[in-house]
């Protein structure tokens, strides 16, 4: 259940249940437009730890968006995830000078598709190292008149899985 903060559990603006599998990792979001909302169940398939690569997915919770696209140090990783999806882990190298032991920054963006599109500014992420897995979550409602700027704009939110 999800309730407003200063909200009671007789008025929640999300009630849902979640068939959970013993052993398996979930991201859970609450997502929609008021009073609308519904729950994004997502499994977190955990990559293997390989190499000298961390792991890296963009989820789009943009309800208007056509789609989204995931950049990391200038190029395109990942494109055409939908409104309500992630895409796959997607291993990404790191730089040929890590030291190991280290934590290194990674410039992370993305482009959100739509009446309006909106490419973000880059995020700097630290704690990246080999095996990390870090989720990219695009949040908020894009404008549809550029006179008119929304709300709720299109943001960032990033966790660390591992």
């Amino acid at each position: 259940m999800v309730v407003a903060a200063g909200g009671t559990v007789a008025s929640p603006l999300l009630s849902a249940d979640l068939n959970a599998e013993a052993g398996k990792r979930y991201s859970l979001f609450a997502t929609g437009v008021a009073p609308s909302y519904s729950l994004i169940t997502m499994i977190d398939e955990l990559p293997p730890v390989s190499g000298n690569s961390f792991f890296i997915r963009i989820i789009n919770l943009v309800p208007n968006a056509t789609d989204a696209t995931l950049v990391y140090d200038g190029k395109d990783v990942v494109t055409g995830i939908a409104p309500g999806k992630a895409s796959p882990y997607i291993a990404v190298p790191l730089p040929a000078d890590y030291k190991s032991g280290t934590f290194r920054t990674a410039n992370i963006q993305a482009k959100v598709n739509g009446a309006i599109p909106v490419t973000l500014t880059a995020t700097t992420q630290t704690g990246v190292q080999p095996g990390a897995v870090l989720n990219y979550v695009l949040r908020g409602v894009l404008t549809t008149d550029a006179k008119t700027p929304t709300k709720f704009p299109v943001t960032t939110l990033t966790y660390l899985s591992r």
